[in-house]
């Protein structure tokens, strides 16, 4: 049991909504707000330790159910940057964006691989690993896409057959699981969880 623990005063606390979006390196992405459903909510960069925060620009794309953040840091800049990736869904119009934390820029992504949706749920998460943010995607088929933070360049990898040979309905996710990218598939049978992982120690992707 933790007996540090310390109850923070969240910046600033008299907004009514207030969500976690990630974290990196003890700094923490955040959204606030006055009302719960605003699409299009101040997001300000947090950093607990310190008690100090900063807004960061407003995004151009309003924030949809199935929106997604990551933060991860770029050794060859040295900076920190945020991947906000979305869609509505259904529906393949990607709205995909960059947040460079020097310099506090944002900008748009326009190399989205074509025809491919981001296939992500409500409890979809991203993963960053070798300096790339990973997620499913989907098309015909489902594949595992990522994007490198340093040369801000896609990839995508067709998923095996193994990990999409269950029958019915099917969730897939990414996470990192000690310190490789890490595929799981789960589906329900009767009262039961079954779950597939796919481990990739090595991979290469075409930047």
């Amino acid at each position: 049991m933790v007996e540090d623990a310390q109850k923070l005063v969240c910046p600033l606390s008299s907004k009514r909504a207030f969500r976690v979006l990630c974290g990196c390196d003890g700094l923490v992405l955040v959204i606030v707000s006055d009302i719960l459903s605003d699409s299009r909510p101040m997001h300000l960069l947090w950093n607990p330790s310190t008690r100090e925060s900063v807004v960061l620009p407003t995004p151009e794309f309003q924030i949809v159910d199935f929106t997604r953040y990551r933060m991860g840091y770029d050794s060859t800049s040295g900076d920190y940057k945020i991947l906000k990736i979305c869609n509505e869904k259904y529906d393949c119009n990607v709205h995909d964006e960059i947040i460079a934390l020097k310099g506090s820029s944002r900008r748009k992504i326009d190399k989205h691989p074509l025809g491919v949706c981001n296939a992500m749920t409500r409890t979809s998460a991203l993963a960053f690993v070798h300096e790339a943010f990973h997620w499913i995607g989907s098309s015909r088929n489902y594949s595992l896409l990522s994007f490198s933070i340093s040369n801000e360049v896609y990839g995508e990898v067709p998923l095996p057959e193994q990990i999409l040979s269950f029958a019915g309905n099917i969730f897939l996710g990414v996470s990192v699981l000690d310190g490789m990218l890490c595929v799981h598939s789960v589906t329900f049978r009767e009262r039961f969880e079954i779950c597939k992982l796919w481990v990739l120690k090595d991979y290469g992707f075409e930047w």
